[in-house]
């Protein structure tokens, strides 16, 4: 059998069993080569021996392939029948939140049901919020004109709870985990009843201050002006003004 030599041709069948043709790029004196393509596979001096190593891949990838397909093919006949949809109802439910601090944290599981809400309000809606010095704001420093106040906002986004309740997100920086409502009259009612219970005290429904969103959003856009200017000073960055 002849050296190889630089740049003979060498065959070889890839994984995908595809065929590929390359030449010798390297040889050492114990008659090793090296290819231009790289691999892990026997490179055949005659294309007809890189063939057969190609059939073999082919027919061991068909063999899983025609298992697959059976596989498949049991799946599809399965699907449409009144027994796979009752296994379907009677599995519990996934909660998958997509949320990778759940996942880590166990928060992610199963449930055997979750009620459907009567009715809850839909997001866009109008709603008045019974605001108190427990509930969160995730700005800081934030708009709290007062104490205890109904805020008047638009519902964001409704979120079912796995015991059935429905949580809400207003359009603000408030986060109320209750007292959400669409009528003001109800919201002062709450209100009232809520300051009494934390305060020990009693508020006239008369004296309930509301405050519009407008209002909120006015007086948060001239805070986050202020912190940027502060930020931009302490920087030394100047804003650029319009030549005229």
């Amino acid at each position: 059998m002849s050296k190889p030599r630089l740049g003979e041709s060498r065959f070889f069948a890839r994984t995908d069993g595809s065929i590929a043709h390359t030449v010798i790029n390297s040889v050492d004196s114990e008659g090793n080569v090296g290819l231009l393509e790289s691999t892990s596979r026997k490179p055949h001096v005659t294309y007809q021996d890189a063939v057969r190593d190609a059939r073999v891949l082919l027919k061991a990838e068909k063999k899983k392939l025609q298992g697959a397909l059976k596989t498949l093919d049991k799946k599809l006949k399965a699907v449409n029948t009144a027994a796979y949809k009752k296994r379907v109802l009677a599995a519990p439910l996934k909660h998958v939140s997509g949320s990778m601090a759940a996942a880590a944290f166990g928060l992610d599981g199963e449930v055997q049901n979750v009620k459907a809400p009567a009715s809850y309000i839909e997001p866009g809606t109008q709603v008045f919020c019974v605001i108190t010095p427990k509930t969160h704001n995730m700005m800081s420093p934030h708009y709290r004109p007062y104490d205890y106040f109904v805020l008047e906002s638009r519902l964001k986004e409704a979120h079912l709870q796995l015991n059935g309740a429905v949580s809400y997100r207003i359009d603000s920086h408030y986060a109320p985990r209750v007292g959400v409502y669409t009528d003001l009259d109800e919201a002062k009612r709450e209100l009232v009843r809520v300051f009494g219970q934390e305060t020990g005290g009693t508020l006239s429904i008369k004296k309930v201050r509301v405050v519009m969103q407008k209002e909120e959003k006015r007086v948060e856009k001239l805070q986050t002006d202020r912190i940027i200017k502060s930020v931009n000073a302490q920087l030394g960055i100047k804003k650029n003004r319009a030549r005229a």
